[in-house]
């Protein structure tokens, strides 16, 4: 019989984007493996999976990243739910837990698989329960994959490949990347508020570009990501996910927040600038060598676990300006297309607005 594997990823669509990477290289050398993702609901909206002919199967997990420990009844109401969604299901499979945290354990014991591998950092007990490891979530992926090379029989000394997307529209029917282009797409929205950046600064961001002869898109997952000033982004666009994987396909950069947008860019290929700010950029940063991080210095408050800022006079975000996000885009934009500075007519003003 040939090998049975259920990946759980309990959190958001982030997270995915790495386990994708692993679970890409263990069907590549599992090709007969039946392998099922067991992730929270925004598993569904993940379609890269089924292009591995892997099935996606979620699950509403009751518990948020910051303050589970303080209700494990939360932990614990999930068994009778997931009996009762999957039953005896996945009784013969390898349960895989690509995060070592505590509750995925418990997940997956309730299901009662063949055999529970979860991964082993060299963290304090504390944080290894939940998941927080030192190193990028993409490093802990290749970690856990050398862990697995035994159990499942897998290749010693393979690679994750990254970016493990390439350019999406191969696998999605999207349109070819365009030599020269000038696309520069804009994606504010994220999961945390505090992570937003001002909407009057992606506007101020958005004629900057535009200044210096980038087209500019603003990715727009919900109306609240719309400024006000919405002249100035030539085109406003919304769409799914796979449609924003296909639309990267043709882009030469993307500017966003700490959010989803971010690392499918770099796990499609495309160069991105990343605006941080409570997060750790050693952990959470768009993977690859074509990523530029903007952060301002100064928060001894970070990484932060907060719900609402302890510093909302003064924030993290707020203290990005334009001309960071603008210096970033210039130490990148050499590896894709050197900035072309349009001229303006004699006595004409600048229209470069300062952050």
């Amino acid at each position: 019989m040939s090998q049975r594997l259920l990946f759980v990823e309990s959190f958001k669509l982030g997270d995915l984007v790495y386990l994708g990477a692993l679970v890409a290289e263990v069907r590549a050398q599992l090709p007969e493996a039946e392998i099922v993702v067991l992730g929270d609901e925004s598993t569904r909206d993940f379609p890269f999976l089924s292009a591995l002919n892997v099935e996606r199967v979620s699950f509403a997990f009751p518990w948020n990243r910051m303050a589970w420990h303080r209700r494990p009844d939360r932990v614990l109401a999930v068994a009778p739910g997931l009996r009762a969604a999957f039953g005896r299901r996945f009784r013969d499979f390898d349960a895989l837990d690509a995060r070592g945290d505590v509750r995925h354990r418990m997940v997956l014991r309730t299901l009662q698989p063949l055999r529970l591998l979860s991964y082993r950092a060299a963290v304090p007990w504390h944080r290894a329960i939940r998941g927080i490891h030192d190193d990028h979530a993409f490093q802990s992926r290749q970690h856990f994959y050398e862990q697995l090379v035994g159990p499942l029989g897998l290749r010693p000394g393979a690679t994750l490949r990254w970016p493990w997307l390439g350019r999406p529209s191969a696998a999605l029917g999207g349109p070819p990347a365009v030599a020269g282009s000038r696309d520069v797409l804009l994606s504010p929205g994220a999961s945390n508020a505090l992570r937003l950046w001002a909407p009057d600064r992606w506007a101020r961001l958005a004629r900057r570009l535009a200044d210096e002869g980038w087209r500019t898109t603003l990715v727009a997952h919900g109306d609240a990501d719309i400024p006000a000033d919405r002249a100035a982004f030539q085109e406003i666009w919304r769409g799914s996910i796979a449609d924003l994987a296909q639309r990267l396909a043709g882009a030469a950069l993307l500017i966003a927040v700490d959010s989803f947008a971010g690392h499918l860019g770099a796990a499609a290929g495309v160069p991105v600038v990343s605006l941080f700010g409570p997060q750790a950029p050693a952990r959470w940063r768009p993977w690859g060598n074509q990523t530029e991080v903007v952060i301002a210095g100064g928060f001894a408050c970070r990484p932060c676990g907060q719900k609402r800022c302890v510093r909302p006079e003064s924030s993290c975000m707020d203290a990005i300006d334009v001309e960071m996000v603008m210096a970033a885009v210039h130490r990148l934009a050499p590896s894709t297309i050197p900035p072309v500075v349009l001229a303006r007519a004699p006595g004409a003003p600048d229209a470069r607005a300062k952050g």
